[in-house]
């Protein structure tokens, strides 16, 4: 299910209905790259993120990430595990975020809303 201003839930039924509303899901576009895992991001949230790759993942298995904004490139290192794969996509797990992690998510999520709040529609 999505909407019209960029969130959605998870792009996977690995997690429950509760959590997909606890936490909303940016997607359409993410300015977002990853470094540390061959992926492309489909959307991110402050519980984890979605991920088209090549190579499939393996369930349980802990990456370390850098998250790099593409409009400001600013970056965060994160480390995530793999809750789910099906089809060339994978659906990965914040681990241990700490409080200045889960803020520069928050920010990065807030500007690319009014990003895409400014983008002109077609």
């Amino acid at each position: 299910m999505s909407s019209s201003d960029g969130i959605s839930n998870p792009c996977g039924d690995a997690t429950t209905e509760a959590e997909r509303r606890r936490t909303p899901r940016l997607h359409n576009a993410v300015p977002l790259r990853i470094e540390g895992l061959a992926a492309i991001v489909e959307d991110v949230s402050r519980s984890g993120i979605c991920v088209s790759v090549r190579e499939p993942l393996v369930n349980g298995a802990r990456h370390r990430l850098i998250l790099r904004d593409t409009l400001n490139d600013s970056c965060q290192e994160m480390e995530a595990e793999v809750v789910w794969t099906a089809a060339g996509r994978a659906g990965l797990r914040w681990t241990a975020l700490t409080p200045a992690q889960d803020r520069w998510l928050f920010q990065r999520m807030l500007q690319w809303l009014r990003t895409l709040e400014d983008a002109p529609r077609h």
